[in-house]
C-alpha cells in the first residue's frame, strides 16, 4: 500500500481521538458520568496500548461506582506502562471496598526489597 494511505489513516485516527477527547471533556464538565465512560472506553479501544487511555477509563469507572470494571481498567493501565505506585494504591482501595482483603493487602504492600549488593571494590571474604 502507498505511504499516503497510511498517513491518511493516521490522520483520521488522530482526528477521531481528538473528537473523543473533546467529547470526554464536555461530558466531564457536564457531570455526565455515563457519557464520560462511553467516551473514555472508545478512547481505550482506539488506543489499546496507551496507558493514559486506560487510566482515564479507570478513573471514570471509579467515579461512577463501578469498582470491578475500574480494577480491570487500572490493570490495563499498569500493563501498558502507567506509573505503578499510585495505581497500586487505587487498586488496593477498590479491592478493600469490595471486601477483597487479600488482593487489597497485596496491592498495598510495598514491593520486596533486595538486599544491598556488595560493592565490587570490596575484596572481603566471608569467614
Amino acid at each position: 500500500m502507498p505511504k499516503s494511505f497510511f498517513r491518511f489513516a493516521d490522520a483520521k485516527k488522530q482526528e477521531k481521538k481528538q473528537a473523543l477527547e473533546a467529547a470526554a471533556r464536555a461530558a466531564e464538565t457536564a457531570g455526565d458520568l455515563r457519557a464520560l465512560i462511553a467516551q473514555r472506553r472508545a478512547l481505550a479501544e482506539l488506543e489499546p496500548r496507551e496507558a493514559t487511555a486506560w487510566l482515564g477509563l479507570a478513573q471514570a469507572l471509579r467515579q461512577a461506582g463501578e469498582p470491578r470494571d475500574a480494577i480491570a481498567a487500572y490493570g490495563k493501565a499498569l500493563e501498558h506502562g502507567a506509573p505503578a505506585a499510585d495505581l497500586h494504591l487505587q487498586l488496593g482501595v477498590l479491592h478493600a471496598q469490595l471486601g477483597e482483603h487479600a488482593p487489597a493487602v497485596r496491592e498495598l504492600e510495598p514491593p520486596p526489597r533486595s538486599p544491598p549488593a556488595m560493592p565490587t571494590w570490596c575484596a572481603c571474604s566471608a569467614p
